[in-house]
Formats: structure tokens, C-alpha cells, sequence
């Protein structure tokens, strides 16, 4: 068996490729040559290949690249895992914040049905979700602490008798 490789792009170290193509042949490794561009490798394929391969020109090994944890990730070849960059990372924050503004929307809405203005403690943590795409590390968000149960009640001018 005869195993060939077409070798993508590698990590800056130089250390890790990625594998566009890899062909398996029943020819003796002389008989022809291979295209450019392509390699012979003496080592075997890995069982699984469901998320692509990897060359280790160190360990000279074809590796299967894991797969990938979560939506938005890309395979960075130098440290050989996959990674979130950092526009993904901040849409997945945009999309957190979004559902937990949501879930205090219905406070906004009584508060107007009522007449009454919303509970400094509930405008002040809405103001704090709006604000945490102001933060400059999409991978260290600091989430403001929802407030508590005590700070539902809007401010009146009418004492309460």
C-alpha cells in the first residue's frame, strides 16, 4: 500500500500542516512518481477521520484533528486545537446578553402598564448588559449580578400605609 499526501497549510512553527487530500494506492512506491505537490508517507491512516487530518512533521504521524467543541470554533494549527476567535466570541456574548435582557423585558412592560418607572436596581442591570460589549476581552466578561427579589419595587412619592 502506498500512502500519499497533498499538504495544505502549516503552523508557524511549521510543525503541523493541514491535509487537503491523501490517497491510498496498491503500487510499489517506485513504479511512478507522484504528482507535485504531494508526499509519501510510511505511516498509517487514523481509524476515525471524521473531523479531517493533521501532518506532525516532528512525529512524522498523520493526526485526526479532534472535533470541533462548540459553534464558531476554528482549527489553529499551531497549538493543534480548535480556538474561538475573537468576533466569533463576541457574537456568543451579543447573544447571551440578548436573552437575558429579554428574560427582564416583562419588568419594563408591568412597570409601564402600571405608571410606575422601573426599579433603579432593574434599569441599572439592564444599563449593565447593554454596556458589556464595552468591554475589551470578549473571553473575560464581566456579567453584572442580577438584582434581587427586594429590588422589584419601583420608587413612589406616596408613603406606603
Amino acid at each position: 500500500m502506498r500512502l500519499a499526501v497533498r499538504l495544505g497549510v502549516g503552523c508557524s512553527a511549521r510543525r503541523y500542516f493541514e491535509v487537503e487530500q491523501y490517497s491510498l494506492a496498491q503500487v510499489q512506491p517506485e513504479s511512478e512518481p507522484l504528482p507535485e505537490g504531494w508526499i509519501e508517507l510510511s505511516c498509517v491512516l487514523p481509524e476515525q477521520m471524521v473531523g479531517g487530518l493533521v501532518y506532525d512533521s516532528l512525529a512524522r504521524q498523520l493526526l485526526e484533528k479532534p472535533r470541533c467543541a462548540e459553534r464558531g470554533q476554528v482549527f489553529d494549527l499551531d497549538s493543534c486545537s480548535w480556538v474561538m476567535p475573537a468576533s466569533a466570541q463576541w457574537e456568543k456574548i451579543r447573544r447571551e446578553r440578548d436573552v437575558l435582557m429579554a428574560s427582564t423585558d416583562w419588568r419594563v412592560v408591568r412597570a409601564m402598564e402600571s405608571g410606575q418607572p422601573l426599579a433603579p436596581a432593574w434599569a441599572a442591570y439592564r444599563q449593565a448588559l447593554r454596556d458589556v460589549t464595552q468591554q475589551p476581552d470578549p473571553f473575560a466578561i464581566v456579567w453584572p449580578a442580577v438584582p434581587g427579589e427586594e429590588s422589584t419595587e419601583a420608587p413612589t412619592d406616596a408613603p406606603a400605609w
